[in-house]
């Protein structure tokens, strides 16, 4: 429903920036402000054009509204200048090698400025390939295709109907019942999924192994603080056991926050920790807690399951873990709020590397004391204009130093999956930003 300045395309496997509301860009020659061309066919669905002066008042509504969520999004804009309807120049409080990629999000929506103090979950303010029919709280929505759109390629289909089924057999049943035509698969889910496809009629689509399911630790609570002892967690899972008991032998297991096939990937088994009991107890009773000590944990989802496994490893080593489940946000407002020391969830993945990590480690979604080598090198991934080797040198440098301080007890690396009837084609090729979520419906069309 709603368009940002640029989007996130897939060729080849590789994630581009391509224009959307934007129709160019440019960097000014010392990195502190980009410029904006705006397309001037594009309108709202109301016939509101959409002007620079609604990508300002968006952006700065996303930056600075009291109880925005996504304000870290946009803390390196400085100010936003409009000169003419069609033209915008953020200007940036420092040099920022990735803003671009800020502008590709879904807090970068473009929002009708009429609208904007409206409920924006029951309005429809946006410029998109669709247009909102209707909304049913905790259950449906419906769009239909918005026919003036400036780019019918992305709105193949004539309706959508997307439905929130949270429970994921309640959700798997509606895919085999004919309800839906297309919904995201848990691993555990596989043997179904595939038991679906053998019937005919349907496909399983898997995008990457992009995300990263952890247990983040909080570095300045009691003996959390001190690295061999996250590092003797670490050493104490048995990551395979988990993936083959658990998650059908399809989560890699990893060590590290960048994924292979990713640029600052490691490609070197020494950044990874194996399952070593020994080591696990002995790094415990050198850092002086061989009796261990308990842990509270809070987890949703997914990791539900996993947790559980982890709760059993950790206990070989004394560590006692209590878990309690939550649903997402309260999971976060919890791990963010300090009332647990460790939360288990899984860690989105951008297009780009070094906003992956800068969201993940220099944002509240990390907790505790951050090593100065991973915020001076990240600093410079997004400030500094580098050629390619030096950044994907500093990016393999943050990934080792991450794996290294074990910032977190890494678990394994799921792929995106979703099954689908045969008539849907798009999958394959689809652009996202945030790797593992819901699907892009623009990339997505009807097969003849």
């Amino acid at each position: 429903m709603y368009d940002q300045l640029i989007r996130v395309d897939k060729t080849d496997g590789v994630s581009t920036l391509q224009p959307m509301v934007a129709e160019s860009w440019s960097y000014s020659p010392d990195m502190r402000s980009i410029t904006f061309d705006l397309h001037d066919d594009v309108t709202f669905h109301d016939g509101t054009p959409v002007t620079s002066a609604a990508v300002k008042a968006s952006i700065e509504r996303a930056k600075t509204l009291p109880e925005s969520t996504v304000k870290d999004y946009f803390s390196f804009v400085d100010s936003i200048e409009t000169p003419d309807d069609r033209t915008v120049v953020v200007e940036l409080n420092a040099p920022r090698a990735d803003a671009l990629f800020a502008f590709a999000t879904t807090p970068a929506s473009i929002i009708n400025p009429a609208m904007m103090n409206q409920d924006l979950s029951q309005a429809d303010a946006g410029s998109g390939p669709y247009r909102l029919v209707s909304v049913r709280p905790n259950d449906r929505v419906v769009y239909e295709k918005n026919a003036e759109y400036w780019d019918t390629e992305l709105s193949a289909f004539d309706t959508l109907e997307i439905l929130g089924i949270p429970d994921d057999n309640a959700r798997f049943n509606a895919q085999r019942s004919g309800q839906v035509e297309a919904s995201m698969v848990r691993l555990t889910q596989l043997p179904d999924a595939r038991a679906l496809v053998e019937s005919g009629g349907y496909e399983l689509t898997e995008i990457d192994h992009a995300t990263w399911w952890t247990m983040d630790l909080n570095t300045s609570r009691g003996p959390l603080g001190n690295p061999d002892v996250r590092r003797a967690m670490n050493y104490a899972i048995d990551r395979d056991a988990i993936n083959e008991g658990l998650l059908n032998g399809q989560c890699t297991p990893t060590g590290q926050p960048i994924q292979a096939g990713i640029d600052g990937h490691v490609d070197d088994r020494s950044v990874e920790y194996t399952y070593d009991l020994a080591k696990a107890q002995q790094l415990m009773k050198d850092a002086g807690y061989a009796d261990g000590f308990p842990l509270k944990v809070v987890t949703g989802g997914s990791l539900v399951a996993v947790t559980a496994a982890m709760q059993d490893q950790l206990a070989r080593i004394g560590v006692q873990l209590d878990v309690q489940s939550a649903d997402l946000n309260d999971a976060l407002a919890q791990w963010q709020g300090g009332t647990v020391d460790a939360f288990a969830y899984s860690h989105g993945a951008t297009a780009e590397p070094v906003i992956t990590l800068r969201d993940n480690y220099l944002t509240s979604r990390f907790q505790g004391e951050l090593p100065g080598a991973v915020r001076d090198t990240l600093d410079r991934l997004v400030t500094q204009q580098l050629s390619d080797e030096e950044r994907v040198a500093l990016l393999e440098d943050v990934s080792r130093t991450i794996s290294s301080d074990a910032l977190a007890v890494f678990i394994c690396a799921p792929p995106a999956m979703y099954v689908h009837t045969d008539s849907i084609g798009g999958f394959d090729t689809m652009g996202v930003v945030t790797h593992g979520g819901p699907f892009n419906v623009r990339d997505l069309y009807p097969r003849p």
